[in-house]
């Protein structure tokens, strides 16, 4: 396999939301691609946060694309040249009023390698508690709640989380945790 060359590039919308281009794209020698739309997004963080009695801190919020109310992770957008952990921290507590002690960056896949430019930063972080009102942008009606692990799994196999990257995050952080329980396939599957 090989990369991809870009022969050209042209911004189809570059504003303060959407940054959407259309490539020109030789995928092998005499094949090309075009338009080959990619989405530029910056680096999103998220925290996949737990309080004292090791609950974890979940929001909830309207999302107008899909037209549903569903949990998340606290989380959002880096901005540019934004350390990562600085800009997770900063997303906890303007979505939750709440900081946490400790902080650990576990993993960073991408949102959609297909069409995205960018990845999806998990930071796991511990003895997380509430310090002050939230300040949450006019756009924004976000509620949270910390939630015991068993109960945030029932969230997710009832279909409330609506957010597929979240999903991946918690059990990703789960699994950092050693909160998984591995299951081993029969031998015949082996």
């Amino acid at each position: 396999m090989e990369r991809w060359k870009k022969l050209a590039s042209r911004d189809i919308v570059r504003d303060q939301f959407v940054h959407l281009r259309a490539d020109r794209c030789e995928v092998s020698p005499g094949h090309v691609i075009e338009p080959y739309y990619v989405l530029e997004q910056p680096e999103y963080v998220h925290v996949f946060a737990l309080d004292e009695h090791e609950r974890v801190l979940l929001i909830r919020q309207y999302r107008y694309a899909a037209d549903v109310f569903g949990f998340e992770l606290p989380g959002g957008c880096a901005d540019r040249d934004e350390d990562l952990l600085a800009a997770a921290q900063r997303e906890l507590l303007e979505e939750t009023g709440c900081v946490a002690e400790n902080w650990r960056h576990v993993v960073a896949p991408c949102a959609n390698s297909a069409r995205q430019n960018n990845r999806v930063h998990c930071f796991v972080a511990n003895r997380t508690r509430v310090v002050q009102p939230q300040k949450l942008d006019p756009t924004e009606t976000i509620s949270f709640e910390f939630v015991p692990i068993p109960q945030m799994l029932e969230l997710v196999r009832r279909g409330e989380m609506s957010q597929s990257m979240h999903i991946a995050l918690i059990y990703l952080a789960l699994e950092h945790l050693n909160r998984l329980a591995l299951v081993t396939p029969p031998e015949s599957l082996l």
